[in-house]
């Protein structure tokens, strides 16, 4: 039964209880003023003052009774309408936010008002409307966090199973690659260069090093290698790692700048990881441009140790691949690449404490900072 229901009940109970209070006495005052009109027809002649009285005091309390009768009906009805909109009004309101919220809606709150009771309710339904909504985000939160999770645990099971047939594939490609690689370079030598057949031992020789470079990244990917770090000369690094990369045909046509400061710190590394890395980004640096290009290499001492920044003024990187292309097998040459050299040079950089960022814009170039710290007991070296 509703509220408003048992407030007209309760009201109809107190309107029938006045109406029988009312009505025996009505008739008892209309009995008695009869009874004082036959007395008074009786003893006429004596005029009687006080039966006169009598009769008009027994009318005032009939006109009176009447009155009261009237204003408890009025008055009785408008206290229940007021007490029934008092309290069906709150209480509806909390069952369109119960409603609500029932929906999945939790941003709604309820007007605190009416009586200190029903404000009270108002006030712990909001507190518990607040309460949940911090559990579901942070449920929500969790749940998320848990997908992450069990995607990185399904990525790096499929990396370590992809590693394991890498370094087999590796090392059973490598062999013969060597023997393929080293006959061909001994018969470059000895054929003439006016020779049709130069050229062509001249591309299978440049594919047998390529291949030889793979073969290279899917072993560094594979291995988990330790890291012998030694005292480093950063710029001394880089222009070893220059050299390498310029035995090359990529950057035939692209001019490179140096910028390399005299004041750095001595770095403790591992000289053979350093430059993999260097040479792993000098060489994307030189397949990003279409000649002619440049390649700008710069060292700066930082607050931490040694900034070396890589730029370019290639293609670019769209911005929607920036943060994917540390990932293992991604590649914006498409099947020109691996995409295992910047997945290998993020690991390598990390094992030794540093970090690297990258910055592009399409059709204007992209940077490469790698951040070294200067001192071996802050580098956190791991193996």
């Amino acid at each position: 039964m509703t509220i408003r229901r048992k407030l007209v009940l309760i009201f109809a109970f107190y309107v029938a209880l006045t109406a029988v209070l009312g009505s025996l006495v009505f008739t008892e005052l209309t009995a008695l003023h009869e009874s004082l009109k036959l007395s008074n027809g009786r003893d006429a002649a004596d005029g009687r003052p006080d039966i006169i009285a009598a009769h008009a005091a027994i009318a005032n309390a009939k006109n009176m009774l009447v009155a009261g009768a009237a204003i408890i009906l009025v008055s009785g009805a408008l206290v229940s309408v007021f007490l029934a909109r008092s309290l069906v009004l709150p209480i509806r309101r909390l069952q369109d936010a119960a409603r609500r919220m029932a929906l999945g809606d939790l941003s709604a709150e309820i007007e605190i008002s009416g009586d200190y009771e029903i404000a009270s309710l108002c006030k712990s339904f909001n507190s518990m409307q607040i309460i949940l909504k911090n559990v579901l985000d942070s449920l929500d939160g969790s749940l998320k966090e848990l997908k992450e999770k069990q995607s990185q645990l399904i990525n790096a099971e499929k990396l370590a199973a992809i590693g394991v047939f890498a370094s087999g594939v590796a090392h059973e490609i490598n062999n013969p690659l060597t023997s393929v690689l080293t006959f061909s370079n001994l018969l470059l030598e000895k054929m003439p260069e006016d020779d049709p057949r130069h050229e062509m031992l001249r591309i299978m020789s440049r594919e047998a090093v390529r291949a030889r470079d793979i073969v290279k990244q899917l072993l560094s990917f594979s291995r988990d290698a330790a890291i012998d770090p030694v005292s480093l000369d950063i710029n001394e690094t880089v222009r070893e790692s220059l050299k390498i990369v310029s035995l090359q045909e990529a950057l035939q046509g692209i001019s490179v700048e140096l910028k390399l400061a005299e004041d750095l710190p001595v770095i403790y590394a591992d000289r053979i990881q350093i430059e993999e890395v260097l040479w792993n980004i000098i060489s994307n640096a030189a397949h990003a441009i279409t000649p002619p290009g440049v390649i700008g290499i710069s060292t700066v001492r930082s607050d931490s140790g040694v900034e070396i920044a890589i730029s370019d003024t290639g293609e670019g990187i769209p911005e929607e691949y920036l943060d994917k292309i540390f990932d293992p097998f991604f590649s914006t040459k498409g099947t020109a690449g691996t995409g295992l050299g910047l997945a290998v040079s993020y690991d390598i950089i990390n094992k030794h404490g540093g970090i690297i960022d990258v910055a592009s814009k399409v059709d204007e170039g992209t940077t490469f900072t790698i951040k070294l710290p200067a001192n071996e007991r802050d580098q956190g070296i791991s193996s």
